[in-house]
């Protein structure tokens, strides 16, 4: 299942099909881009170096791309700049300051429906064009588990089985005190 799952390998499972869904953003910056002179910027939040490379925009002109994660990456393509910083307050960024804001898989992890709804009232502040995906609940593989069911057991399941073994990308993790 983790081979299946890797995003870091071109032929996987997970990569082909977040590729594929990359195509529809992809013709919406094309679109955007249509009659332009400037680049197009867009705001990843949670995004990577790496995620931009595999589908070819590392070194683009036309698009320039601010990532925004808990810690900054190292900058390897003129046209992304990695930054350090909260989904949650981006008040670095002035109202309207990108022409886009991606985000790939973050918003589940804000842990509370509280911090959700203040990264969404971000993503709305800073652009007029966004794209937010999560996984779907009602998939039956949960993605970071890669178990069948995974996010429909109790929590004291989830709980007691990660503490006894690996489950996906996560665990074991022992009690503790």
């Amino acid at each position: 299942m983790r081979g299946l799952a890797d995003q870091s390998k071109t032929g996987s499972f997970s990569n082909t099909r977040r590729s594929r869904r990359f195509e529809a953003f992809a013709a919406i910056v094309d679109d955007l881009l249509e009659g332009r002179t400037e680049p197009l910027r867009i705001l990843d939040i949670g995004g990577t170096n790496s995620f931009w490379e595999q589908r070819g925009w590392g070194d683009r002109k036309d698009v320039e791309i601010v990532l925004v994660n808990l810690e900054a990456e190292e900058r390897r393509h003129p046209n992304i700049d990695p930054r350090a910083g909260d989904a949650t307050n981006l008040s670095e960024f002035p109202d309207g300051s990108f022409d886009v804001v991606f985000s790939n898989s973050v918003i589940e992890h804000l842990q509370t429906f509280g911090n959700q709804a203040a990264m969404a009232r971000e993503v709305r502040r800073l652009a007029p064009v966004f794209w937010v995906q999560t996984p779907n609940f009602w998939f039956p593989v949960e993605p970071h588990f890669l178990t069948p069911a995974w996010h429909w057991l109790p929590v004291a399941a989830r709980v007691a089985l990660l503490q006894r073994r690996r489950w996906g990308w996560r665990g074991p993790c022992p009690r503790s005190g």
